[in-house]
Order: C-alpha cells, then structure tokens, then sequence
C-alpha cells in the first residue's frame, strides 16, 4: 500500500487535473490527483463536495491515511453492484 508520500513523488509541476503549469498545489477530495487551485476551488463547488470531506476526515479517523477519494470509493462500490 502506498503511504501519502508516494503521490507527492508524481508531482511535477503541473496540474494532473486541467493540466496546466502551476508553483502549487493541493490533493483532490476526489481522487488522488495533485491539482492545482483553480480545480481545488471547481471541485469545492460540486454538491457532493461535503460528502467528500466528510469521507475523508472518516477515513483518517479510521486511521486510512491513504483514502483513494470520493470518487474512487463511488466507483469500487459500483463496480462490485
């Protein structure tokens, strides 16, 4: 299982969401892409943003540092249906 440190070793500069350059970024509540602000503040306006945050604050109290986001764990369970 990859720690939360891996995804940071994909990081190169660039949005691996809308694909543009960027200094900085931050992880989707969404999956585990780095994106940049710009797609940080998109996906803070879906209507199942909060569903994803409180997902992932679940998962770290559960003690899963390596939640794989919101619609990553949307479609495992889809797949299993």
């Amino acid at each position: 299982m990859s720690s939360p440190s891996d995804f940071y070793k994909d990081w190169d500069g660039i949005c691996q969401e809308c694909l543009t350059e960027t200094a900085s970024w931050t992880m989707s509540m969404f999956s585990t892409k780095l994106v940049c602000w710009d797609c940080k503040d998109k996906e803070m306006q879906r209507p199942d943003y909060r569903l994803a945050v409180d997902a992932d604050e679940l998962a770290i109290k559960r003690g899963d540092y390596n939640y794989p986001g919101w619609d990553q764990r949307k479609a495992s369970i889809e797949d299993t249906n």
